[in-house]
């Protein structure tokens, strides 16, 4: 069964050079990262600038660049045919990165690093959406740090409860969605009607060169987050490519 992709989540490079990396298992199918508070998250959206030359190595299929924000500076490493996506960004630059969170520590050392090994890199023209970023990453914040605080509040004052005899199942048998279940349906249907958006924009304007980034998010009405995760599964399931960095093609 294929592995639906996790939603990429706005940060601050900060949140994941601190983070406590866990790698997969057979609890976690996925790596993912644990924040300094306390979020689990496996994809990231970052926005920088790159620090220094972009790293090419053709002959091994490898490239690398540095991206550093106000609150610290990180990895993004591409592998194969990923190396494309850093063709057309170079030093100063700004940069939008979303990418799987990955893990690296030489033969010998205590310690590794968290690195991005990037799906999207998409370079950012206009300096005021580094302002939107950073906003939308400290709402993502406060909204995690409500929804705990709820939650503890709610576990601290609940009375505790003697045990009922287990009931029967019903006659139906129905069985009644948990909230957490409810929500991620409500995801998969929201990024399935994205998709399905996208790729039939792709299709209708694609004058033969590709459709820009720019129009698919001017013509979907999508919000940039939800338009970043369609075209992320897409360029994944190979229903769509990018013949230039930030052009679409459907397949």
């Amino acid at each position: 069964m294929r592995m639906k992709r996790a939603t990429a989540v706005r940060l601050n490079i900060s949140d994941v050079v601190n983070a406590k990396f866990i790698p997969a298992s057979n609890i976690n199918p996925q790596n993912i990262i644990m924040t300094p508070d306390e979020r689990v998250i496996s994809r990231v959206m970052l926005l920088g600038r790159i620090e220094g030359n972009v790293f090419f190595d053709r002959e091994a299929k490898f490239a690398a660049f540095t991206l550093a924000d106000d609150t610290g500076e990180i990895s993004c490493r591409l592998f194969r045919d990923g190396i494309a996506k850093a063709e057309n960004i170079t030093k100063g630059d700004l940069v939008k990165v979303v990418g799987k969170v990955r893990y690296y520590k030489r033969e010998g050392e205590d310690n590794g690093e968290i690195y991005v090994a990037p799906e999207v890199v998409r370079k950012v023209d206009d300096p005021l959406w580094t302002q939107v970023h950073n906003l939308e990453v400290k709402m993502c914040s406060n909204s995690h740090a409500h929804s705990a605080s709820n939650a503890t509040a709610k576990q601290s004052t609940t009375p505790r409860r003697k045990s009922a005899p287990t009931k029967a199942p019903s006659a139906a048998g129905k069985h009644e969605k948990k909230p957490e279940e409810k929500r991620q349906e409500k995801d998969d249907n929201q990024t399935s009607g994205a998709k399905e958006k996208v790729l039939d924009l792709i299709q209708r304007l694609d004058d033969g060169s590709g459709v820009k980034y720019i129009t698919l998010l001017n013509e979907s009405g999508l919000p940039e987050e939800e338009l970043d995760n369609a075209l992320a599964e897409l360029l994944d399931e190979g229903e769509i490519y990018e013949p230039k960095i930030g052009r679409f093609r459907c397949t």
